[in-house]
């Protein structure tokens, strides 16, 4: 059998989603620093180290993207459970509102994270969820 024309179909279809996401977010995928793979629980020590507020995050979960400026981080404990909120206000065209994430409840819904820090010095790290 010749599988050749099913993988040349597959990666055309794969660069067809590649351009498609780049025209839709302007390329924003090839603007950070770093790209790592991380855990769940890795991704959320990772936003407790290193995210701060005024810091621009988009997140992907549990079929929601949610990008814009970080308003605050809460570790308050509720119920007795430690938790952990961030605030986000979104950076939409149609939507700028604020949203509140509760990353213990969707710890295990994230797809990917991208941290574009306040300080230009810092990196900025784009992150996928295994």
């Amino acid at each position: 059998k010749n599988y050749s024309c099913k993988y040349e179909n597959n990666l055309l279809f794969l660069g067809f989603l590649k351009l498609n996401h780049f025209l839709i977010f302007n390329g924003d995928e090839d603007m950070t620093d770093k790209d790592v793979v991380m855990t769940s629980d890795e991704v959320l020590d990772y936003i407790r180290e290193n995210v701060e507020e005024f810091d621009k995050l988009e997140i992907s979960y549990n079929r929601v993207f949610a990008g814009g400026d970080v308003l605050g981080l809460d570790f308050s404990e509720y119920n007795g459970v430690p938790g952990f909120k961030i605030m986000i206000s979104l950076d939409g065209k149609v939507i700028n509102d604020a949203v509140e994430i509760d990353l213990i409840k969707f710890k295990e819904d994230i797809i990917e994270v991208t941290h574009y820090p306040q300080d230009e010095e810092k990196e900025s790290v784009y992150i996928e969820v295994m």
